[in-house]
């Protein structure tokens, strides 16, 4: 206790990492309860916008849990994707982010033409919210939507965005990738041209850099692939690690960090708040192939944040043969794809007990092979094709040429070599379509 009281007073701002996870973890419901009342609030006075935008803001709040702000925004469709398209046009991105959001879009089928006319439409998929926001204000898409299928894949969970939205403008079909069930329900009620696929950002995991190593040692006992971001909640894994060593003398940690995030500082001093400095090695910045290397060292891999986007770490682990412990409160990846063969849920509580019982039951996991059959690039690329056509209505559609089979390693890339002819090229189709 006295360790801790020393910590606290040479880093104060851990009390302020405290109480905004504390916020973060139980009081959504009543912060988009004060918004949504204040939305009220403001369409009575006549603030119009004002409205839209925190009745939008209360639902992305609520991760879509709130049955009255869910139908609100349903009974104001109309205000919603005006505002959603002012918004979009008012913005002023520059060639920087036009040429990152380009280059985060990918083209899976070029259009078949015969007499100068499509005759079956290709495929063009966005990768990042931000990018179908800056594409969308650039290009003219409801003539890209003649020739193309577009595929959204957006990078954060909470789809009520003005990015996302302003596409349910077009008369034509847009398929948005929604791996969380809050946000494929959502999409899938708010606009008629919206059809959700039930894959996300972390379908699309290269499996050929991450598979089990043969006679791989475990070397520890708990892995947290993360970064320096507070919403990954160090805290909760050192709490759990300190707890499960209680039990275990003998019990051995890793933390794998990429370099983004701004807390440093602070994911240290909670190590040395929770006494776990001697039990915990950090690697920072792995490439793949060390990535894997330590997966298969460790007996499983956790995630711990309460939202984020299609955590690709979890997925990763499960390529390499690694069972995953996910927080059962997290928004954003799929609760089924947890399960006997991949690993367990966790609360905040349990997850000491969960890291021991990795160790000491002696189960036999299934996660490879789960992984190549049901999320593997390949997979994702037989569930689009089966959405499209069935969006087309036409059972034969893609059955000459196909489409495309392409992976995040972590920028959206085709899996294998493809001849760049103008008809793959991004920025020069697309440049055909400016307004």
């Amino acid at each position: 206790m006295i360790r801790k009281i020393e910590v606290l007073f040479r880093k104060p701002r851990l009390l302020r990492w405290f109480l905004l996870d504390f916020i973060d973890n139980h009081g959504r419901p009543a912060i988009s309860l004060v918004l949504f009342l204040g939305s009220k609030v403001m369409k009575v006075l006549g603030q119009r916008r004002r409205f839209t935008h925190l009745l939008m803001s209360a639902h992305r709040i609520s991760n879509g849990k709130s049955r009255i702000i869910n139908q609100s925004i349903l009974n104001n469709r109309q205000e919603v994707l005006r505002e959603s398209l002012q918004c979009i046009r008012e913005r002023s991105d520059d060639a920087q982010a036009l040429e990152m959001a380009l280059g985060r879009t990918i083209i899976l089928k070029k259009p078949s033409v015969k007499n100068n006319a499509v005759v079956e439409k290709g495929v063009l998929l966005i990768t990042f919210t931000d990018s179908c926001g800056v594409l969308f204000n650039a290009f003219d898409f409801e003539r890209i939507g003649k020739d193309y299928y577009i595929v959204l894949e957006p990078s954060w969970a909470g789809y009520c965005l003005p990015e996302i939205l302003v596409w349910a403008t077009l008369s034509h079909p847009v398929i948005v990738e929604a791996t969380e069930p809050l946000d494929h329900s959502f999409v899938d009620a708010f606009s008629d041209n919206f059809k959700p696929i039930a894959i996300g950002a972390s379908n699309w995991v290269d499996s050929r850099y991450f598979y089990p190593l043969k006679n791989a040692k475990k070397i520890y006992d708990v892995l947290y692939v993360t970064n320096y971001n507070k919403i990954k909640r160090h805290h909760v894994f050192f709490r759990a690690i300190a707890r499960a060593r209680s039990k275990d003398s003998d019990l051995k940690a890793a933390m794998a960090c990429g370099s983004a995030g701004q807390d440093r500082d602070l994911v240290y001093a909670l190590i040395d708040y929770y006494g776990v400095n001697d039990c915990l090695d950090i690697y920072e910045n792995l490439g793949k192939e060390e990535l894997n290397g330590l997966l298969n060292r460790s007996r499983c891999n956790v995630l711990l944040s309460l939202k984020e986007g299609s955590n690709r770490s979890i997925f990763e682990s499960m390529f390499a043969g690694t069972p995953v412990i996910l927080l059962s409160k997290n928004t954003g990846v799929r609760k089924d794809y947890v399960n006997e063969s991949t690993g367990v849920l966790c609360t905040d509580r349990s997850l000491s007990d969960d890291i021991i019982k990795m160790k000491t039951d002696g189960l036999e996991w299934n996660a490879a092979n789960w992984a190549h059959r049901d999320i593997a690039p390949e997979a994702s690329t037989e569930s689009l094709l089966s959405c499209i056509r069935q969006v087309d209505g036409n059972p034969d559609w893609g059955a000459d040429s196909g489409i495309l089979v392409k992976v995040n390693r972590p920028e959206v890339e085709y899996r294998d070599e493809v001849d760049y002819c103008v008809d793959f090229d991004v920025p020069a189709v697309l440049d055909r379509y400016r307004h």
